[in-house]
């Protein structure tokens, strides 16, 4: 699910820090419509958990909009999303979104395509992927498992 899908973009970053020596950390931003984030707040809590055992060096910090902690109903969050996409695109590292919005933030995301292995993409259905994570030839998302 959303581990796996972290877990399969930040393996390159490990060849990184076990070459390099530094500790990275990801910014990555969330919205959910439960209260407690979930499934967000556990994945990344397994991850950190993950990389701290196996001394990986990668951090994950969770920015995540919740209905009890922002204003951030889902036109709010789509709307704060593209206005962070254009004004400071590195402020985040991963953005989970619903891959309905591709359209719309396709323009400002980078081509996961040049990024991670062919091998790892092959994980992924394709038709998964040229139907619902591509804008104008880009894979800029990964679907998660349904």
């Amino acid at each position: 699910m959303i581990f796996k899908t972290i877990f399969i973009i930040l393996l390159y970053l490990y060849n990184f820090t076990r070459r390099y020596g530094k500790g990275i950390e990801l910014n990555i931003l969330a919205h959910s419509l439960n209260i407690e984030g979930q499934p967000f707040r556990q994945n990344v809590n397994d991850f950190n958990d993950y990389s701290r055992i196996h001394q990986l060096n990668i951090t994950l910090n969770l920015i995540i909009y919740l209905p009890n902690n922002s204003s951030a109903d889902v036109d709010n969050f789509i709307d704060m999303v593209e206005s962070t996409l254009k004004r400071t695109p590195e402020k985040y590292d991963l953005i989970f979104y619903d891959n309905s919005y591709t359209s719309r933030y396709g323009e400002y995301l980078l081509d996961l395509r040049h990024r991670i292995s062919t091998d790892h993409l092959a994980l992924f259905h394709p038709d998964l992927l040229s139907e619902t994570c591509t804008y104008h030839d880009k894979i800029v998302g990964i679907k998660k498992d349904r």
